[in-house]
């Protein structure tokens, strides 16, 4: 479950490699009237639920990974959020309820860049301690550089016993000189030549 909405065409090009849509979002994502919107769009196949208000795809993951384990079928919950959106008071009750049901197949990763929509989080409302944090509802925790695709999946396999939160520290805009640890790269609106000379910089 992508919470952090706003990522949604990270979402729509690896569902569409996978071949579970055939459309290329490439064509008309963010476009008027294409399905392929800014935030995740619960009518395309492999997303069950749109998500972009904050806090709200933790406790889809977290209450299905339950039904699952409920169920007997063995399925694993994975939540993917932003570090802004362990302001929201949702995740912490999502946690604590982990915690008091014993959701052990439940794992929640954490982008942690130190940036959100408007500003940097310690600007607007820090959220320090994240291990100590998540250790007190439970979890396992484990630290990683998200850049490292490797390193993520080798972290992201569950334990027996408890959830597992992973946090993955990244930089907003890793790989571009001149948006890289900009917040406000957030939402850029980049001119179609200079998205071209950024592809190069990246391939």
């Amino acid at each position: 479950m992508l919470s952090k909405g706003h990522s949604a065409a990270a979402l729509y090009a690896a569902l569409h490699v996978h071949g579970v849509i055939a459309e290329n979002p490439a064509e008309t994502y963010g476009r008027s009237g294409s399905l392929f919107t800014g935030h995740p769009n619960h009518k395309l196949p492999g997303i069950p639920f749109a998500t972009g208000s904050l806090g709200h795809g933790i406790p889809y993951a977290a209450g299905w990974a339950l039904a699952q384990r409920l169920k007997g079928t063995g399925g694993l919950g994975i939540a993917v959020g932003g570090d802004g959106e362990l302001q929201e008071g949702l995740v912490w009750e999502t946690a604590q309820i982990v915690q008091a049901k014993g959701i052990a197949n439940f794992i929640y990763i954490v982008d942690v860049n130190g940036g959100q929509n408007d500003g940097l989080l310690e600007e607007i409302s820090p959220v320090p301690r994240l291990r100590e944090r998540f250790e007190a509802f439970g979890f396992h925790v484990r630290e990683l550089d998200g850049h490292d695709y490797g390193e993520i999946l080798h972290a992201v396999e569950p334990l027996p016993d408890r959830p597992l939160a992973v946090l993955a520290r990244t930089v907003k805009g890793k790989g571009v000189r001149a948006i890289e640890g900009n917040p406000d790269a957030h939402y850029a609106k980049i001119p179609e030549k200079t998205a071209e000379k950024w592809k190069r910089s990246l391939s």
